[in-house]
């Protein structure tokens, strides 16, 4: 028998409807996001040694408000340097206030702002498998994915053309209003760079026009949220079918040596990482005791597309080579084709830079593709089960058991 036969694919699939019907899509800091919390620890529960709930507690509204502060900061701060004079200088301080918030908020997934927006209680999910009965643990590996499910933007939903336009413009005005200020101030402390008075009367009407790009971003995030299942309820339903695989060898004489399993579901992924954060906050000890790395599952949807990304928080963060190379080995060993990327500037992040931040060894396994140039399901209310195929779930499983088992045989 495969370890990974048809039946696990099935039951992941058939196990992510099953949580979409029941609790719907799952925001974080949501009833339903906590119920889904508890419906896949008592599936966990069946097959690891351990489980448990782990609550913290977020501020998951923060995260996407930047866009909202841009959208405020703009006109009001086009309008001070048109009055010009000292009021340049509140112009310069307001656009510097929306960028470093921007920059904290998104770019690095920072939590200093949180404290303005409403606490929330987000629920993580833990199953622990040991090794071999009586055998001590020499190496960890955390398998993990999220269960919370993002808020619709209303960009994608339309046309991933049109977000990747309406961001970028947006972004890149905002940005150009930063380095007009920044000018206007230098040019009152030396006047030899004051600018001609009908260029500077043109140049504030143009940006007052740009305007209308920066107005969409108050619509960027959606009313309503998506059903999660490829962003990421399929992954938290792999993590169940896996825990089984594993101990099912465990009871049937095949069980791992010296390699204990951690099975985790985060909350807050998608208000950013903030589940992942806890839990390495909270692990820190525990995930330094003994060597241990992270295989991360996200937006899984076409074979086609399988991604290893060799780095993550908007590129920031670079993840393990080593498990990078030994990943793509297997792959090619298990007949797949695996495309390594990193992840794209403003492509945001996966809770595998948690780990590396938190300084294990880390990758994310996605399946989507990565420059949005077609027609994607993810963050829009297509994110449905039919849209996500089942041998991209049996390449994903496999290639994580695979990995298991040789890190296993390593040690």
């Amino acid at each position: 028998m495969k370890p990974i036969c048809d039946a696990n694919i099935r039951s992941s699939l058939d196990y992510t409807q099953e949580l979409i019907d029941k609790h719907g899509p799952r925001p974080s800091g949501t009833k339903a996001c906590r119920d889904s919390a508890k419906d896949i620890c008592r599936k966990l529960a069946i097959h690891c040694d351990s489980t448990k709930i782990e609550s913290f507690w977020q501020h998951p509204d923060s995260f996407l408000s930047f866009f909202k502060v841009i959208v405020a900061t703009y006109p009001v701060g086009i309008l001070f340097l048109y009055w010009g004079n000292a009021w340049t200088f509140s112009a310069l301080a307001l656009f510097c206030a929306g960028t470093i918030f921007f920059m904290v908020q998104f770019m690095v997934y920072g939590t200093c702002f949180d404290f303005l927006f409403r606490k929330k209680l987000g629920c993580n999910v833990v199953g622990i498998l040991e090794p071999k009965n009586g055998n001590e643990a020499k190496k960890q590996i955390v398998i993990s994915g999220h269960h919370d499910s993002a808020w619709i933007f209303n960009f994608l939903q339309i046309n991933s053309r049109i977000y990747l336009l309406l961001t970028l413009s947006g972004i890149t005005v905002y940005a150009a209003a930063l380095i007009l200020s920044c000018y206007e101030v230098a040019s009152l402390l030396i006047p030899e760079l004051e600018m001609n008075k009908s260029l500077r009367g043109v140049c504030i009407f143009v940006f007052f026009c740009f305007t209308a790009v920066v107005i969409p971003f108050y619509f960027f995030k959606g009313r309503k949220a998506s059903p999660g299942a490829g962003d990421d309820l399929i992954a938290s339903s792999m993590l169940v079918e896996l825990a089984e695989v594993f101990s099912r060898e465990k009871t049937d004489g095949n069980p791992l040596e010296k390699t204990r399993l951690w099975f985790v579901s985060f909350d807050g992924e998608e208000a950013g990482l903030r589940g992942s954060k806890a839990f390495v906050r909270r692990h820190k000890k525990d995930l330094r005791a003994i060597p241990t790395c992270n295989f991360n599952m996200d937006s899984i949807y076409s074979l086609h597309d399988l991604t290893l990304l060799t780095s993550d928080l908007n590129g920031l963060v670079k993840t393990s080579k080593a498990m990078a190379a030994e990943t793509k080995a297997i792959t090619e060993k298990l007949g797949y084709t695996l495309k390594l990327s990193p992840m794209p500037l403003g492509g945001g992040a996966t809770d595998a830079a948690e780990f590396a931040l938190g300084g294990c060894e880390a990758v994310c396994l996605i399946a989507m593709q990565t420059s949005l140039k077609n027609s994607v399901a993810y963050h829009t209310s297509r994110d449905i089960v039919s849209n996500i195929e089942p041998e991209c779930i049996g390449a994903v499983m496999a290639t994580v058991y695979h990995y298991v088992k040789m890190t296993d045989s390593k040690n």
